[in-house]
């Protein structure tokens, strides 16, 4: 009898074991996240596209099941392989436990138009380090390959991280479903950064150089650069000016160079600095010059279009948003290139405050036409913000001058106001200076729009900041006023439309004046802009 009940109590322990182990073997682990990637697909009909699920925690072995939503258009297999069957959208659900995560699948019978956008069309990169090339694909699935032309410079990954291997340039080709782009890398030894070296040729960025008086340069660091880089000094024809005539400036050339010349302290109309420098390189394939703007912290150029609808790229330094890099085809067979580099160093005008939208401060143009001098000393009276100024008028020209008095500056937008009845050219025109223009963008403020409104000029109004003018005509459409940037000053003229004479005649008549009246010192050597043309 009691060896009965061992027995009996042996086959409990173990039917309780076997329970025990039955019980514990049906314990699932439970998902904490899934992942689903990709999130979204296009495929043409019969087309196949993987999915990957990721489940944690990564220490636990999961099942995760795949159903489709419309299996007529798109099916998954148990391991997550969409198949397109017919034109629509599915969604396909990937399952975890309680946890789910879809992509959407789009089917036609027409593969999807891919579009590749590279953003980086040169790295510079100190050896030993990398960088990523930035880029974008569409639809997202789309395969990309990167390609390096000299894996001894520079190799890359399948998703564009470049890595420096030794000095020295190379090409990656980015390219996908029959679109490629190039990026050209630059290897450093020490990391560039505008510093003289062998493989960066551009001119030195130093705006402000030492020149004798001829405008010949003298300045040491420049000379060192250029002698180092393998340019020699010697005049340097820029092109035409806008009479025609050459523009010949001291600078340095070697037509052996990829960058065969540069020309130091030119300025714009606006008295902007400027450098240029001319490279054998198109804007179409550029990328040794662009190698070297990476180089010296211009690390995206962006593609746009001058004033007169010329192609360009233009970019900005990236420690110093002040200096502006521009870059467009001009060949000059004198220095043989093709491509026309313009560094700009952008400069604030002076003001005496911001615009005054709601002044009434304007000239008036039919006093003034009436030729009568007491007349328009009444005006200016009545008005109240100028003084006439005996001394710079001509009384027997009756061209006027009435300056701002000091008390109205925070009151007006004029510095002074000239009233032109008699010139070299005949042609009568109101002249003023204002002071509350710091630059080219200002003239695109809606409140310089709104201040011609006030005075009445607010007709067929229109911006042109980036030839640095605006305009706007009074309520006839006959007399028209325009507001411009000359030589670091702002000039607002009116005067009558006239078929023999342009706007941009006038803004020249304008600044002559001005220089005539106020002997204000001829400018020599500066750079008229082919842009502001």
């Amino acid at each position: 009898m009691r060896r009965l009940s061992v027995i009996l109590s042996s086959l409990l322990l173990l039917v309780g074991l076997g329970s025990c182990q039955r019980e514990c073997s049906e314990v699932v682990p439970e998902a904490t996240d899934l992942t689903l990637s990709p999130k979204t697909v296009t495929l043409q009909v019969g087309g196949t596209q993987q999915l990957t699920a990721t489940v944690l925690p990564a220490d636990q072995t999961f099942t995760v099941t795949f159903t489709s939503d419309k299996p007529d258009v798109a099916t998954v297999d148990a391991k997550g392989l969409i198949t397109a069957v017919a034109e629509g959208t599915a969604h396909i659900t990937a399952q975890v436990g309680k946890l789910t995560r879809q992509c959407i699948v789009t089917v036609s019978k027409q593969a999807p138009a891919v579009k590749l956008v590279v953003e980086t069309t040169a790295l510079s990169i100190k050896k030993g380090d990398n960088a990523q090339i930035k880029y974008t694909v569409t639809p997202t699935d789309t395969p990309v390959t990167f390609t390096s032309d000299k894996t001894d410079i520079a190799t890359v990954d399948a998703q564009g991280l470049v890595t420096a291997v030794a000095a020295g340039s190379a090409t990656v080709t980015v390219a996908a479903a029959g679109q490629q782009a190039l990026v050209a890398i630059t290897v450093t030894e020490d990391n560039g950064g505008g510093n003289t070296t062998v493989d960066n040729e551009l001119p030195l960025l130093k705006f402000v150089i030492e020149q004798d008086s001829k405008g010949v340069p003298v300045d040491a660091e420049v000379i060192k650069h250029e002698q180092a880089v393998g340019r020699t000094m010697k005049p340097i024809n820029i092109g035409k000016g806008p009479d025609g005539g050459d523009l010949i400036f001291p600078g340095f050339s070697n037509p052996a160079l990829t960058i065969t010349a540069a020309v130091y302290s030119l300025k714009t109309q606006a008295r902007e600095n400027v450098i240029i420098a001319f490279s054998k390189e198109s804007l179409a394939e550029c990328p040794r010059t662009q190698a070297m703007l990476t180089d010296y912290g211009f690390e995206s150029l962006k593609k746009g279009q001058l004033a007169n609808g010329t192609p360009c790229m233009v970019g900005t330094l990236s420690d110093n948003s002040n200096i502006q890099v521009t870059i467009y085809d001009k060949p000059n067979r004198d220095l043989q290139s093709t491509l026309l580099i313009e560094f700009l160093e952008k400069r604030e005008l002076p003001t005496a405050h911001p615009i005054l939208p709601k002044v009434k401060d304007f000239p008036d143009y039919a006093t003034f036409i009436t030729g009568d001098v007491a007349k328009i000393k009444e005006y200016e009276s009545t008005l109240g913000f100028r003084n006439f100024d005996t001394q710079k008028s001509n009384m027997d020209y009756k061209n006027l001058y009435f300056e701002t008095k000091q008390e109205s500056i925070p009151e007006s937008n004029f510095q002074f106001v000239y009233y032109v009845s008699t010139n070299d050219k005949g042609i009568k025109f109101i002249n003023g200076v204002v002071n509350v223009i710091k630059g080219p963008k200002d003239l695109a403020d809606p409140k310089l729009k709104e201040w011609f409104t006030t005075n009445g000029y607010s007709k067929d109004f229109e911006s042109h900041a980036d030839k640095g003018f605006a305009r706007g005509w009074d309520a006839s459409g006959k007399i028209v006023c325009q507001i411009f940037i000359r030589e670091g000053i702002t000039f607002l003229q009116i005067f009558e439309k006239q078929k023999s004479t342009s706007a941009s005649q006038m803004r020249r008549l304008a600044f002559e004046q001005y220089k005539a009246t106020l002997a204000h010192p001829k400018t020599t050597q500066y750079y008229r802009s082919q842009r502001s043309r």
